[in-house]
């Protein structure tokens, strides 16, 4: 609780405007030794995407996702056709993400995603010559920068950035060397940062070796044939050339010389959904696909929603224990293990929901480690269709094959997969916690 005196009120009556937080903050930027000036003042252009038919092939398509701190990220990048009448990035644009997911994270274009387009939802601004765009996205990364752009956000569950809030934003005008130097001390801080988190991804790797030969079963040797050839009695109700890989077929054929029943035989999948309206007073918990950690399985964030804002899609009541595997692009990995604390939480229709098991050879624990191994990944890729988002249906998903060890192999595989993610995410959140330390240090230079 805290009290605002009505001669501050400036023009906006929601009470997070006025939180202290952000006047001890504006406070501290105004004693740094550097001018301060509006960044309106440097922009040269500003405008948005376009919301655009994605392809299988084109240029790089640059979506909310793709937007993160400082740096974009091309993975899994969606694709459009190159027409003339696309507005396209180039190196130095600063991009914003409007509304959604990520919403005020900025990056810069580098010669990498240059003559990309980009979605309705990502906001671009060009700057004039002197003002570094690394410098504005590192100090708005940073504590003091992120806050005192947040203050200016307007929208309860869905915050929405407009140019006001842009054009709003005070930072410190340095030299062009302070800037530099910033631009390269972020650069070298994000480099170990990354080389961190691809240590902890390899080690994740390693697992699916081990639970491959602790259930006996072998990877087939990955051939890349051009043409193949399978049998009439092996088709499927199927006709895309896709499914019968000859990859996909080895896969299945090893699985098959071990113990071993499709999913739909072994777990019941869950229909209970809600009616967006009971349950809740004000706000529901809302868990989306892209909050699930495809290193770890983990839930990375939790979204309060407003009921009256809900998104169609969020319908699947999730309760604790169950397993609720991402529909879209499945092959990814983007499977979570539901925890008491997330019983009658809200997921996007976009999960399958794994709820009852059918045998009693098979634990919970282990069908969702199994789950997010290679060995039931690439299943999901071979039973989806589509082309830039492929999808796996219910019927399809059902219809993998899990392997079925004995009881004591299966609980071996949960010891040992979850020491390899505790050492993981050790590494991980070492990582996190040197780049906040890296930022911290950028920030008091900004402000020395």
């Amino acid at each position: 609780m805290f009290i605002t005196n009505r001669g501050e009120i400036e023009g906006r009556l929601d009470p997070i405007f006025h939180h202290p937080l952000y006047k001890q903050l504006e406070e501290k930027l105004k004693q740094a030794s550097s001018q301060l000036d509006y960044l309106s003042n440097y922009i040269i252009s500003f405008d948005t995407g376009k919301n655009l038919p994605q392809t299988d092939e084109g240029i790089p398509y640059l979506r909310t996702q793709n937007v993160r701190m400082i740096f974009p990220t091309l993975e899994d990048v969606s694709y459009v056709a190159d027409t003339t009448n696309i507005k396209k990035t180039q190196n130095g644009d600063l991009l914003f993400v409007r509304v959604g997911v990520g919403v005020g994270d900025c990056c810069v274009i580098s010669e990498n995603e240059a003559n990309s387009a980009f979605s309705d939802n990502v906001i671009r601004i060009k700057l004039k010559p002197g003002i570094n765009p690394y410098y504005v996205a590192t100090y708005l990364s940073t504590y003091i920068g992120r806050n005192l752009f947040f203050k200016g956000l307007k929208g309860s569950g869905k915050p929405v950035i407009s140019r006001e809030n842009i054009d709003a934003i005070v930072l410190p005008i340095l030299s062009t060397e302070t800037q530099s130097k910033i631009q390269a001390d972020i650069f070298a801080a994000t480099t170990q940062y990354n080389g961190k988190l691809s240590e902890a991804a390899t080690m994740i790797h390693k697992v699916d070796f081990t639970i491959a030969k602790l259930i006996g079963f072998e990877f087939p040797e990955i051939v890349d044939k051009k043409t193949f050839v399978t049998k009439i009695s092996e088709l499927e109700n199927r006709i895309d050339p896709h499914f019968y890989l000859p990859g996909f077929k080895d896969l299945i054929d090893n699985i098959r010389q071990i113990n071993h029943a499709q999913l739909g035989d072994v777990v019941e999948f869950s229909n209970e959904t809600w009616n967006q309206k009971d349950g809740f007073e004000n706000e529901f918990p809302y868990i989306e696909i892209s909050e699930i950690d495809l290193t770890s399985g983990k839930i990375q964030n939790i979204s309060y929603i407003p009921i009256s804002e809900a998104p169609s899609r969020a319908r699947m009541v999730i309760r604790t224990n169950d397993i609720i595997v991402s529909s879209t692009r499945p092959h990814r990995g983007a499977i979570a293990f539901i925890n008491e604390q997330q019983n009658g939480f809200i997921a996007s229709t976009g999960f399958a929901v794994l709820r009852k098991l059918l045998r009693a050879d098979i634990s919970k624990e282990y069908l969702f480690y199994i789950l997010r191994t290679q060995i039931c990944l690439q299943q999901m890729l071979q039973r989806s269709s589509g082309g830039s988002y492929p999808a796996i249906t219910t019927e399809e998903l059902k219809k993998i094959f899990i392997p079925i060890p004995s009881p004591e192999v299966q609980q071996q595989i949960v010891v040992d997969i979850k020491a390899f993610i505790d050492k993981a995410e050790a590494l991980k959140a070492e990582a996190k916690q040197d780049l906040e330390k890296a930022k911290q240090e950028i920030e008091a230079l900004i402000l020395s």
